[in-house]
């Protein structure tokens, strides 16, 4: 037996092993669920996004939102974006300055999230359901990402998920939620309840331990 993530990667598979794999999605723990954000008039960052900083995509999408939306919200902006997460190659280091931070590695990824306002994903590369989309979600942040990453989630655009694929639909609809933050607190709370309704670690696991069990049946 074979597991993948999501029905999209199975694709890549001939269809003699598509037929034998289990799909077996990430999901989000009770810790992001019941973390408790900051008011939102007293967060720090306004902006976030959150990753392994050396991986590629990610790498490109810090770039991507600072070098090209960056330059079109600047004066919408009253804190900081906020780039998270180990291994930060040079090209992210170089993206640091008075509206760009930088950490490297952080001991709870979620004390970051509940500082932090809206959640900024311009990932147009990569594969697979993206953890970072869940987490935030997950802990009540209005999320913003590409048509391309929301392939796998399925969250619905508009009420609980913003899409953007071009730099002009992240600078408007990220001015738009500083600018208006009971409508930023709602998708928040719409996104908070599908990533716990879809995507619960207890049923993911269980997906897992069956998938075991077979595998061992199998093998006896």
């Amino acid at each position: 037996g074979f597991s993948i993530i999501t029905q999209a990667d199975s694709s890549i598979f001939p269809d003699n092993i598509r037929d034998k794999l289990d799909i077996i999605q990430n999901g989000v723990t009770n810790s992001f669920n019941k973390k408790n954000g900051t008011v939102w008039k007293d967060k720090e960052y306004d902006i976030i996004f959150t990753g392994n900083m050396s991986y590629h995509p990610n790498v490109q999408a810090c770039k991507y939102l600072v070098k090209k939306v960056l330059p079109l919200i600047k004066e919408e902006l009253n804190g900081k974006i906020c780039l998270v997460g180990t291994n930060p190659v040079q090209e992210v280091l170089n993206l640091q300055s008075q509206n760009v931070i930088v950490t490297g590695f952080v001991e709870d990824i979620k004390t970051w999230l509940a500082r932090s306002k809206i959640y900024v994903a311009p990932l147009f590369s990569g594969s697979g359901l993206q953890n970072k989309l869940l987490e935030s979600m997950a802990m009540g942040l209005p999320t913003l990402t590409t048509s391309f990453s929301n392939y796998a989630l399925k969250a619905k655009d508009e009420h609980e998920i913003l899409l953007c694929d071009n730099e002009k639909v992240f600078a408007e609809k990220i001015k738009f939620l500083l600018n208006n933050s009971n409508i930023a607190e709602k998708i928040g709370r719409k996104g908070k309840k599908f990533v716990t309704n879809n995507y619960k670690w207890t049923e993911c696991n269980q997906i897992l331990e069956n998938a075991f069990k077979n595998i061992a049946l199998q093998i006896d």
